[in-house]
C-alpha cells in the first residue's frame, strides 16, 4: 500500500523522522516511563485472520507456547477461561460483549483471570472513551484496580473514541478532541495519584489532511485533498510533532511535582 505520489519506502522515511523527534524527546525527557504506540501502516488484504488453513500445524502447537501445563495446571487454565468466557458472554440484546463500558468490578475479575500472579508489565488497560467520560468513568476504574491491589499498566488511546463523520463522509477525528481526552487522562492520574503509562496514537510523517484541526489547520474542505488512508485517519506530521511537545511539556511539570528534576533539558526539534 502507498499513499498517491509517494513510494512505500519514502513514506517509511518520513514516518521514521517523526518516530525517531517522539523517541528523541521522550527519552531525553523522561528515561523510558512512558511508552508511546503508534500504529501507522494498514496493509489492505492482511486486516482479517486467515481462516483458510491453521497458523500451526497440531504437532507444533505445543512448541509456541512455552510449557506445557500439567494435568492440574490445565484444570486451572480451563476453570479460568470458562470463568473469563462468562465475564464476557454478551447479555440478552447486546452484541459486543467488550467495550469501554467495562464497570470497574469486572475490570477487577477480568485481571484477576488474566493475570492469576499480578506480574507487573503482564496486563495493559487501554482506555479509549472521550474526554468527558474519561474524567467521570477513569476514576472509578482506578480506584477499583488500586483497592484490589493490583498492578496495571495505563494507556490512554484518544483516536477512536473522537472519530466523526465530515459533511463530506469522511471519517475525521479533530484534534482539539485527541487533546482534550489526552489532557483528561493525565488530569485523571494526578488527581488519583496514579501514573500515566503511554499513549496509543494513529499518526503518520506524510503531510495528509486526515484528521482536523491542528496549529497548522485542517479543515472539513481540506480532507479531500490529500486523504490516503484506507481505514482511520491519522495525525500527520505536524500534528504528531505538536501533540508530542505538548505532552512532553506535561509529563516535564509532572516530574518536577515530584521532585524527579530532570537535568536534561528539552530537545529543540524541526521537522
Amino acid at each position: 500500500m502507498q499513499c498517491a505520489g509517494h513510494s512505500l519506502m519514502e513514506d517509511n522515511y518520513a514516518l521514521n523522522l517523526v518516530k525517531e523527534q517522539w523517541r528523541v524527546l521522550f527519552n531525553n525527557l523522561l528515561k523510558g516511563d512512558f511508552v508511546v504506540i503508534a500504529i501507522s501502516l494498514v496493509v489492505v488484504g492482511c486486516t482479517e485472520a486467515d481462516t483458510t488453513k491453521p497458523l500451526v500445524a497440531p504437532a507444533e502447537v505445543g512448541t509456541v507456547a512455552g510449557p506445557l501445563p500439567n494435568t492440574a495446571g490445565l484444570e486451572a487454565l480451563t476453570g479460568a477461561m470458562d470463568k473469563l468466557e462468562a465475564l464476557l458472554r454478551p447479555k440478552e440484546g447486546q452484541s459486543n460483549p467488550v467495550s469501554d463500558k467495562m464497570n470497574p468490578s469486572d475490570l477487577v475479575k477480568l485481571i484477576e483471570i488474566l493475570d492469576p500472579s499480578n506480574k507487573p508489565g503482564r496486563i495493559t488497560i487501554i482506555t479509549r472513551m472521550g474526554a468527558e467520560n474519561m474524567r467521570v468513568k477513569l476514576p472509578h476504574l482506578i480506584r477499583a484496580v488500586r483497592n484490589a491491589g493490583l498492578i496495571v499498566t495505563w494507556i490512554t488511546d484518544p483516536m477512536h473514541g473522537n472519530t466523526i463523520k465530515a459533511p463530506c463522509g469522511l471519517k475525521t477525528r479533530p484534534f482539539d478532541s485527541i487533546l482534550a481526552e489526552v489532557r483528561a487522562f493525565f488530569d485523571v492520574h494526578d488527581q488519583e495519584g496514579s501514573h500515566p503509562g503511554g499513549i496509543h496514537l494513529k499518526m503518520t510523517g506524510q503531510n495528509v489532511t486526515e484528521c482536523i484541526g491542528g496549529s497548522r489547520t485542517v479543515t472539513f474542505d481540506d480532507l479531500s485533498d490529500r486523504y490516503h488512508t484506507h481505514c482511520d485517519p491519522r495525525l500527520n506530521a505536524s500534528q504528531s510533532l505538536e501533540l508530542a511537545f505538548i505532552i512532553a511539556e506535561r509529563l516535564r511539570k509532572r516530574r518536577m511535582r515530584s521532585g524527579l528534576n530532570n537535568s536534561l533539558p528539552l530537545p529543540l526539534l524541526a521537522f
